[in-house]
């Protein structure tokens, strides 16, 4: 695939619209703050360590994809003083 096929796609896929993930977002903030109130706070707790999961997951990932660009920079940074 050219770059020029690349970006079309990369164009593409963030100019859709995404409505599901969207409503899920506002799906679970309800059900969090419905829970929270009436039942004490573990749907809620429960909620919050799921998310922490997920961008704990997508930290690491990205860490391992880059990690020789991190430790080239922080070489370069630790360099520069």
């Amino acid at each position: 695939m050219h770059w020029v096929g690349r970006i079309a796609l990369i164009g593409i896929l963030i100019l859709m619209e995404f409505q599901s993930f969207a409503q899920g977002c506002a799906m679970c903030k309800a059900v969090g703050e419905g829970h929270s109130e009436s039942k004490g706070s573990s749907i809620a707790d429960g909620l919050n360590a799921g998310i922490i999961y997920l961008i704990i997951v997508v930290y690491i990932i990205l860490f391992i994809l880059f990690r020789k660009k991190i430790v080239k920079f922080l070489k370069e940074l630790s360099s520069m003083r």
